[in-house]
């Protein structure tokens, strides 16, 4: 699979910047086109009977306030797009029951989202949003962390392995940015001793062309993710990839936890697929 449309999650956070530019640099990368969706909360709110022309005049001043941060938006993400000579386009929606990006998100190869920042508010709406889009979507999702600068993302990829459908569904996901990199490390913990841990994997992709280094290591007393991320961290891994299940009615995820750990704690930008 080519990556040829990428949807960026355009929002008013600090860290939309950063992101807008990470996304603009995988479409370079592929030649992709840059879809901007900014999806603005409409108020919630209750009223009593006869009340209906306040509720009315808070509907309009939010909806006024959306558009005018909405056309701040646009004009900064128009404005990169243009200088990186992107095929690229706008779009503004309201959310609905936060399904508004997932939907959106089918329709394309790869969706950027931001992790968000625990300590910067905004109540639990966004705060699992990759699991969101990911889980709702399908589609391979490109969280980008709140805190840290990424120059480049792709150039050193760490796939975290351990035989899963989850974990073969994305390597494949991930191939156009695994061939693209300069080096690729397939990286198991815990791994089942029977075999060469990520022997097989890496001979795959071997036969796209990918050089790939199979590394794994047994944590004992610690947790897998917190494995997982020291050795993104040992190996100066810019691209964490890897798998992830669960049930949507729950929203709970196991791979040991793996998966939640770093969605909370990720270092690097992290591409997960379900």
């Amino acid at each position: 699979m080519a990556i040829k449309n990428i949807l960026l999650h355009i929002d008013r956070d600090d860290r939309n910047g950063a992101r807008s530019d990470l996304a603009i640099g995988l479409a370079q990368a592929h030649t992709a086109h840059l879809v901007g969706l900014f999806a603005y909360a409409g108020p919630a709110m209750t009223y009593a009977y006869g009340e209906a022309y306040v509720a009315q005049e808070i509907v309009r001043r939010h909806e006024q306030e959306a558009r005018d941060a909405a056309a701040a938006l646009r004009a900064e993400f128009e404005r990169r797009a243009a200088n990186a000579e992107l095929s690229h386009e706008w779009r503004m929606e309201e959310e609905k029951g936060h399904t508004t990006l997932a939907v959106q998100a089918r329709y394309a190869d790869l969706v950027v989202v931001g992790q968000t920042d625990p300590d910067a508010g905004g109540g639990g709406r966004a705060y699992n949003l990759a699991e969101e889009v990911m889980m709702a979507s399908g589609t391979p999702t490109l969280a980008v962390p709140y805190a840290g600068a990424f120059a480049s993302v792709g150039k050193r990829v760490m796939v975290a392995w351990n035989g899963s459908r989850e974990s073969s569904r994305a390597v494949r996901d991930a191939l156009p940015i695994l061939e693209a990199a300069d080096q690729v490390i397939v990286y198991s913990v815990n791994p089942d001793h029977d075999h060469i841990p990520g022997a097989e994997i890496a001979t795959h992709l071997a036969r796209h062309g990918i050089n790939t280094d199979a590394k794994h290591t047994v944590a004992t007393g610690i947790d897998i993710g917190d494995a997982i991320l020291g050795a993104v961290s040992d190996n100066a891994a810019d691209l964490l990839v890897m798998g992830a299940y669960g049930h949507t009615r729950f929203r709970e995820f196991v791979l040991g936890g793996a998966t939640r750990h770093i969605l909370h704690h990720m270092t690097v930008p992290t591409l997960l697929s379900h």
